[in-house]
């Protein structure tokens, strides 16, 4: 019935020529009788495939009936249906799943090409062939994942056969879309034949042949798409889709070769030998790529395909360190990226990039490795020796080397890897205090080469600091920090109950505030890059606390000294500038700047006396001594004096507040037990009878005119 309403309207001229209202219902119910009639089909198995292929055919006359818009609707409904009947016989009939699906999507590819071929075929029918030509596909190459054999080679090499095709048709119609995603099919529908073939021909895993194998054709791809397209345009196409052709190709072929090395480091039976041959011949052929295909990202790929297989054949010769892996790709980075700007390019990203990844890896390894054996570890020996080339290429470059200063923005990133590189030293120190490597060294006697090591690393990273700011032309005071703070991890670390060490830090801590007082006279001229004081002073007060902590030494031969230089800053601080000076820099108050900007007693002396009188104030309670009471007294008095003689507020006030401090304490770790009485009286006295003289010299001075309040207030 449904073959007669569809030959009635295609075929009788009354019918035909009918209006639309008239024709449709009739098309309607055909449909609809074909569509009853499949139902019923599938319900009674023995007709499902007679019946389909009924349908099929009477598909034919319906479609042709249908209006020209609908057309490719019933031509790619018949088409899918007949490809479900066709694959249903083969089902029925025990064909095994794989060759079912296979030669269901054979069919289909081979459909596609007859669409392709015959251009009496619409472009609607033909693109409705293609669609529904791509869903076996599909699921063919899904399968692949889990089963590869001949048949899934059969199906693909059809499907590479009509994706060639379509490549090179002419035919019009033929959009650029699917033209570019018929050359992006090539190279993986070929990979896929490849590994298929493998898999059906290879008694053992076909993983060490077929790999290698696909390399080579994504090799010969990447080299060969420059005349590719040139020829797709000799054949007849527009620029434009050759061109989209082209980078289809590419991508694809990269995307094959990505997968290519991932199959042969997760695959067991491909081993890392198949995987360095993968990465070699990938890097030969994006080489080949780079030079004669002129594609720029060719050497980068190259560059990672040669580092891998690098890191292949290393593992397979039984190199475990990380070195021999990470050092080769970050200097040929950095060695890139100082090419590209010599020839005026954007190289300073990959050289700081380079650097560092070559210098941070073993720097961090050198920190955390377990115990080794050797005087001196040869991670210590290569950075120590890397910052001191970097150093010499630093100047190198600043020389004769960089005639056209195209160099010049690359010094930064250089003296910042030589900095880290330098820290080395720090980490050699402290890894030698805390037993990390084996030296034939006392313990007692292990300050002394730490130290020696750490002055090391101290001169590297000073020199580069002081070379980065000569480079850059910009003055910063951070740039000596890390030579500051390398200089006393170890020492520090090499603390022991012994008396070498405690002199060597006691040296060390006096070394470090002779620089606080260095770094105030300095600041006080002019710019400076020396750290600021506090860094300084921090860092002094942190050997200091490192040699005190054996407790064989009282904490005043720390403190005192320790307050000293900081009153000697401040006390710098207080003298007037130059009037140059002053004209050409204006005075900001910033911690980092203290003590120049800051102006007062209060501001410039008070830290220095608070670090001379805290520790012994604390000590007198916890450790009282006689002496040390009286010590106390002595220099609050001698603050005092030294206030009312210059007028200054801090001394004077902070004088007064320690002694009855002072007191108090004395009183409270009882008088007469740990600390003699008649001495304490007998300072006591002494302090009363110097404060009466002090008090009547002030007001002497003053003549009785003004209150103790205005008098207070002169006080700077």
């Amino acid at each position: 019935m449904a073959l007669v309403l569809g030959i009635l309207v295609l075929l009788v001229p009354a019918a035909r020529r009918s209006p639309a209202w008239l024709r449709i219902p009739v098309l309607v119910a055909g449909h609809a009788l074909l569509l009853v009639a499949g139902i019923s089909s599938w319900i009674e198995r023995p007709l499902t495939v007679p019946v389909g292929v009924a349908i099929v055919a009477v598909l034919i006359p319906l479609g042709l009936a249908s209006p020209r818009a609908l057309r490719p609707y019933t031509v790619a409904a018949g088409y899918a249906y007949a490809l479900v009947v066709f694959a249903t016989g083969l089902a029925r009939a025990d064909v095994e799943s794989i060759a079912v699906l296979c030669l269901t999507a054979s069919l289909a590819a081979v459909a596609g090409l007859a669409a392709t071929l015959v251009r009496r075929v619409r472009a609607g029918a033909w693109y409705a062939v293609l669609v529904v030509t791509a869903v076996p596909f599909l699921i063919g190459v899904v399968t692949v994942l889990f089963v590869r054999s001949g048949w899934t080679a059969l199906s693909t090499g059809l499907i590479f056969l009509l994706a060639l095709t379509l490549l090179l048709t002419r035919r019009p119609g033929l959009n650029r879309v699917v033209r570019t995603l018929a050359a992006a099919l090539l190279v993986p529908a070929l990979a896929v034949v490849v590994v298929c073939l493998g898999a059906q021909l290879l008694v053992q895993s076909g993983s060490p042949v077929t790999l290698p194998i696909i390399a080579v054709i994504v090799a010969a791809t990447l080299c060969a798409t420059t005349p590719i397209a040139a020829g797709l345009t000799r054949h007849g196409l527009a620029a434009q889709d050759a061109v989209a052709a082209r980078i289809a190709i590419e991508t694809s072929a990269l995307v094959t070769g990505a997968i290519a090395v991932l199959l042969a480091l997760v695959r067991q039976a491909a081993g890392l030998g198949t995987t360095f041959v993968v990465l070699l011949v990938l890097g030969i052929g994006a080489a080949a790529a780079a030079a004669f295909a002129k594609r720029g990202y060719g050497w980068w790929v190259a560059g990672v395909c040669w580092s891998g297989a690098l890191w292949c054949a290393l593992w397979l010769a039984g190199v475990q360190v990380a070195e021999p892996y990470v050092l080769p790709p970050a200097l040929a980075l950095a060695l890139v990226g100082v090419l590209l700007a010599a020839r005026g390019g954007a190289g300073l990203p990959l050289v700081a990039t380079g650097l560092a990844c070559a210098v941070l890896p073993t720097l961090v390894l050198l920190a955390v490795a377990g115990p080794g054996d050797g005087i001196l570890p040869w991670r210590t020996v290569g950075l120590l020796g890397g910052a001191f080339v970097l150093l010499v290429l630093s100047r190198l470059a600043a020389g004769r080397l960089d005639r056209h200063g195209r160099l010049a923005r690359l010094h930064a990133p250089v003296l910042a890897a030589a900095i880290v590189a330098s820290a080395a030293g720090a980490v050699q120190g402290v890894r030698w205090a805390v037993r990390g490597d084996a030296v034939a060294i006392p313990s007692a006697q292990l300050v002394l080469p730490v130290l020696g090591l750490a002055i090391v690393a101290v001169v590297f990273a000073g020199f580069a600091g002081r070379m980065l700011v000569q480079r850059t032309g910009r003055a910063s005071r951070w740039v000596l920090m890390p030579a500051t703070l390398f200089l006393i991890p170890g020492p520090i670390a090499s603390a022991r109950d012994v008396w070498l060490p405690i002199w060597t830090l006691w040296g060390l801590m006096l070394a470090l505030l002779a620089g606080v007082v260095l770094v105030a006279w300095r600041a006080r001229r002019g710019p400076t890059i020396l750290p600021p004081v506090w860094l300084v002073w921090g860092a002094a007060w942190a050997v200091a606390v490192a040699g005190w902590s054996a407790r064989e030494l009282r904490v005043e031969m720390f403190s005192l000294p320790l307050g000293i230089a900081l009153l000697a800053a401040g006390v710098v601080g207080m003298r007037p500038m130059a009037p140059t000076t002053i004209v050409d820099r204006p005075l900001r108050t910033t911690p980092n700047g203290w003590p120049v900007g800051f102006t007062g007693s209060w501001a410039l002396l008070t830290p220095g006396i608070a670090a001379v009188f805290l520790p012994s104030l604390l000590s007198t309670g916890t450790d009282p001594q006689t002496w040390r009471a009286i010590l106390v007294i002595a220099l609050a008095l001698a603050a005092i004096l030294v206030g009312s003689l210059f007028k200054l507020g801090a001394p004077f006030v902070l004088g007064i507040a320690v002694l009855p401090i002072e007191n108090i304490v004395v009183f409270a770790v009882q008088i007469g037990r740990s600390i003699g009485s008649t001495p304490w009286w007998i300072t006591l006295a002494s302090a009363g009878a110097v404060l009466i003289v002090i008090a009547a010299t002030w007001e002497r001075r003053t003549s009785g005119e003004r209150g103790v309040a205005a008098r207070m207030r002169d006080l700077r």
